[in-house]
């Protein structure tokens, strides 16, 4: 699917280049696959994605790879995205609100993640206003454990939340069943490998637009649950 349609937006990117400022392709950490954080992320080598979402995004980059030095096309490799109108991250985050922040195993797997507003910056700043081509990574500044995500949750949303260990084993016995008899597809065994191996890179492209991001988690949430909704959200997208 996603090799596909990057054919075709390709072409016509090819087509009409001359009266398009450039091409911009939303990636994701998915195609380099799990690495601890004292690794530097790599471009176009080291990419061992173990989803099949992964490897459909990678087989869509590739298609772009040789025109990055001729041609002004901008591939992003996003982390895990959070903030208004997400389904994925805001099931975490209502379970939490709901009185339980769980931790899968020992807590101490590592992600990267960028809230929405600051993803929605960066890519209007990187091809509106930046000339710079090439692959980006983008975070916000810190690398979380699964722990600290559990933690940072239940004091913003739920301070009376129950922090609660859930071993590996029973999350892959959950994603196999529901995989089998599930509805919810989403959550299956690749969404378990996923959960329970570390997706944290050094290496923030984020300032190429001159800025560093302002929303840390607490801010983030603070954005989506607290009624004071800090920081200004006008002055994070100007």
């Amino acid at each position: 699917m996603n090799k596909s349609l990057s054919e075709l937006f390709l072409s016509l990117y090819l087509e009409y280049e001359k009266k398009i400022k450039g091409y911009f392709y939303m990636s994701t950490l998915a195609v380099v696959g799990p690495i601890g954080n004292e690794l530097s992320a790599k471009r176009q080598e080291n990419l061992y994605p173990i989803s099949n979402y992964g490897k459909s995004k990678l087989e869509g980059e590739k298609l772009l790879w040789p025109y990055l030095k001729n041609k002004n096309i901008k591939i992003l490799r996003a982390p895990a995205i959070y903030g208004k109108r997400d389904k994925d991250m805001r099931q975490y985050f209502d379970i939490v609100k709901k009185g339980i922040a769980p931790v899968v195993g020992n807590g101490k797997t590592k992600i990267t993640l960028i809230n929405v507003l600051e993803l929605v910056k960066f890519i209007y700043r990187i091809t509106v206003e930046n000339e710079k081509r090439g692959i980006f990574y983008i975070y916000d500044n810190n690398i979380y454990s699964t722990k600290d995500i559990a933690l940072i949750s239940k004091e913003v949303i739920n301070k009376k939340a129950l922090l609660l260990n859930i071993p590996k084993f029973l999350v892959y016995i959950a994603a196999l069943i529901n995989e089998k008899v599930g509805r919810n597809y989403i959550f299956n065994r690749e969404k378990y490998r996923e959960m329970t191996t570390s997706w944290s890179y050094e290496g923030n492209d984020y300032n190429l637009i001159g800025e560093e991001p302002i929303i840390d988690l607490k801010k983030g949430l603070g954005l989506l649950f607290l009624k004071n909704n800090l920081p200004n959200k006008k002055k994070i997208i100007k």
